[in-house]
């Protein structure tokens, strides 16, 4: 499956305008603003995108690995615009599952009435990782 990083608090502060800075480094989705409260949409924004996430058999079969960061807006309405590739490795398949995924999930749930802006942008990057024993 998809690995949209480990739970909880980050583990550093971030801004409640953050344009500037891209997906986290092992997975998991950046949004634009954290001037709202954001964890019920992105509750909701993970289940959705992993609902349509249906990686190749040879994922499955632990022969092909890849990640993948895309960005996106969601506007106001739920409206998808992109997503846009920001960039991959592996396998080409993946990186199709990855982009897939969100272009399936669409359209969204409205933005609730508190978010702050016209729309809403998320970067999002998708591991799709073997997971292998010790090595010796």
């Amino acid at each position: 499956r998809a690995v949209f990083g480990p739970s909880g608090a980050p583990k550093e502060a971030l801004s409640l305008k953050n344009l500037t800075s891209g997906a986290l480094a092992r997975g998991g989705f950046q949004l634009s603003t954290y001037a709202w409260n954001f964890a019920p949409y992105m509750a909701y924004l993970k289940d959705q995108i992993n609902r349509h996430i249906f990686p190749p058999r040879a994922f499955d079969l632990g022969l092909i690995e890849g990640k993948t960061q895309v960005r996106f807006r969601i506007y106001r309405d739920g409206r998808l615009e992109g997503p846009q590739l920001l960039g991959f490795e592996g396998s080409e398949m993946l990186k199709n599952t990855s982009v897939k995924s969100v272009e399936l999930s669409a359209p969204f749930r409205a933005l609730p009435g508190d978010f702050p802006d016209d729309y809403l942008e998320v970067t999002g990057y998708f591991a799709f990782l073997i997971m292998r024993g010790p090595q010796p």
